[in-house]
């Protein structure tokens, strides 16, 4: 009713879910591997806060965050905007490196909503522009190796348990 959103959190043994305090406005939520911390997008920063209770920290810029992903080793790729590469942050108070390169001859413009996949070293991400609808997907590097395309898709790919691709 005030028109601020914020991030709740309701346990799947529980009827009532619990305002996160701190999480004004959020954007484009994602878990830790361990369950302990929810990142997302607020105020043109990246942030992190504990599931259990406490303050947001601030991860880094993110004028418009596009999609962030944490693997079990705490690293965190994410889009800081809606234009350009994917970064990644290996430890908190770590500046932001650009994990990912934008390919001028498929004429890319972006590149968003990342998805580690189990080894914590790849990575799914989709290409901007759509082409035709799709979007051309690709699995990237922790170290910045050239991606290798996937496919094309209607939408942008998230890697489940025990092996899917939805």
């Amino acid at each position: 009713s005030s028109g601020t959103g914020h991030l709740w959190l309701r346990p799947l043994d529980a009827i009532a879910p619990r305002l996160i305090a701190g999480t004004d406005n959020p954007a484009l939520p994602f878990w830790s591997p361990d369950g302990r911390w929810i990142g997302f997008f607020a105020d043109g920063k990246l942030k992190k806060i504990p599931a259990a209770e406490g303050n947001a920290e601030v991860l880094a810029d993110a004028n418009n965050g596009r999609g962030g992903s944490w693997n079990r080793d705490g690293v965190v790729v994410f889009a800081p905007a809606g234009a350009g590469p994917l970064y990644m942050i290996e430890h908190p108070g770590d500046p932001p490196r650009v994990v990912t390169a934008l390919d001028s001859t498929l004429r890319q413009n972006g590149h968003r909503y990342p998805c580690f996949l189990p080894d914590g070293k790849h990575f799914l991400y989709s290409a901007l522009p759509p082409r035709q609808g799709r979007y051309d997907v690709f699995i990237g590097t922790l170290d910045g190796r050239k991606p290798k395309p996937i496919g094309s898709y209607d939408a942008c790919p998230v890697y489940v348990e025990p092996g899917y691709l939805l």
